[in-house]
């Protein structure tokens, strides 16, 4: 099986469409594909999904799971980051649990994985 299950797309931090990652799964033979944009963790992340993103989000992956259901198997999921709003929102597949956030000892929240400087 050939599979990735943490797809970023546009509506978060990824550079590409839904449709044009869909397509590249499938020219590459991949059996299966799964979303997992970033969920609500803002002000820390501003990349994270809003809750109109998220709408949009849900609603473009559901419709290309509709588009290809014959080529490809698509999987809606999220991944949440610890400091954001955890949930299981009964549209998602699966949730990836991750932590991109650090609390200093003065209480401030530093990113791990931005750039060196920071």
């Amino acid at each position: 099986m050939k599979q990735n299950l943490h797809t970023h797309c546009r509506f978060c931090d990824g550079k590409d469409a839904i449709e044009d990652l869909v397509r590249t799964a499938i020219d590459k033979g991949f059996d299966s594909l799964g979303f997992s944009s970033h969920g609500y963790a803002h002000p820390l992340d501003t990349c994270s999904l809003d809750d109109e993103r998220e709408a949009a989000y849900i609603y473009s992956v559901m419709e290309a799971r509709i588009r290809y259901k014959d080529r490809l198997k698509i999987w809606l999921g999220i991944e949440e980051d610890l400091t954001g709003r955890i949930y299981a929102d009964p549209a998602f597949d699966y949730v990836i649990a991750s932590c991109h956030f650090i609390p200093t000892p003065s209480g401030e929240w530093k990113p791990v994985d931005y750039s060196p400087e920071k």
